[in-house]
């Protein structure tokens, strides 16, 4: 009877699957992403405020304080064999499993305050107003809202 059992650790599960996004490589397409999610959730929270001011009711501000990205890999390969003379049996079987996961931590904290009247009351900038018009909000809106 001959058994053989082979484990696979997971650093060479890495070595093989290489390939994958993680690392080094997905610092700068995470950043873009996250800015220009951040920024459209700006861009959007800010009509909306100045929609609820128009209408006598109170804006409230969330800002994106932190942002943390967690990324983890694992990964196992099995290989078994079992071979017996005498009644001429064989078995065998291979086995694998490998998880990729990423965990996004986002943190809000609202504005209150002095920072609060201070991002009320400060006028808004002109590139502000045409991001919001690329953006596809309509113009009449926007300048009803933001020129006066």
């Amino acid at each position: 009877m001959i058994r053989i059992k082979v484990i696979i650790p997971a650093g060479v599960f890495l070595l093989l699957f290489s390939c994958t996004g993680i690392g080094p490589p997905t610092v700068s397409r995470d950043r873009f992403d996250y800015t220009a999610a951040i920024s459209d959730s700006w861009k959007r929270q800010m009509l909306f405020n100045m929609v609820k001011i128009r209408y006598g009711d109170a804006p409230v501000f969330l800002d994106v304080s932190s942002v943390i990205s967690q990324y983890q890999i694992a990964g196992a390969i099995n290989l078994g064999a079992t071979i017996n003379y005498p009644p001429w049996s064989t078995s065998g079987s291979v086995g694998g499993a490998g998880t990729y996961v990423e965990r996004p931590t986002i943190t809000y904290s609202p504005i209150m305050g002095d920072k609060f009247a201070r991002s009320l009351m400060s006028p808004v900038p002109p590139p502000a107003i045409l991001s919001l018009i690329q953006a596809g909000y309509p113009v009449d809106l926007v300048f009803r809202l933001l020129v006066q």
